[in-house]
């Protein structure tokens, strides 16, 4: 009886605090719908978070308020928690020129803004 509730206990706290990864795919602008590469090239300083509702998926669109000639990779993950699904971006340091980039566009199932949580950016430098 006391490993049933340990293990109930230790999965709401995983299911609370850690997270379950969530499915998505990487998305490079140029192959993302029209509206959207257009929304993010015409107001391409816009910085932070930015959601797209388009059909059945909905995009999450990050982009780094670091300087264009900083060696960085920016990182954006996704984790479903407590019932929401919570957006993380982290910025650290580019390994190599292929990976130096300023922002992540991601596609997923649809989910409604009010699922979604957007956390600040996280610096590892």
């Amino acid at each position: 009886m006391a490993t049933v509730i340990i293990s109930i206990v230790l999965l709401f706290f995983f299911y609370m605090y850690i997270g379950i990864p969530v499915s998505y795919e990487d998305v490079a602008i140029k192959e993302a719908p029209k509206m959207i590469r257009e929304a993010i090239y015409e107001d391409h300083e816009m910085l932070g978070y930015r959601i797209f509702q388009e059909d059945i998926h909905t995009y999450i669109y990050y982009k780094s308020d670091d300087a264009q000639n900083d060696y960085i990779t920016t990182e954006l993950d996704l984790k479903r928690k407590g019932g929401k699904i919570v957006a993380t971006a982290r910025v650290v340091n580019a390994a190599n020129d292929g990976y130096v980039s300023y922002y992540k566009l991601l596609k997923m199932e649809r989910i409604s803004e009010e699922e979604l949580i957007l956390n600040g950016r996280i610096a590892v430098h």
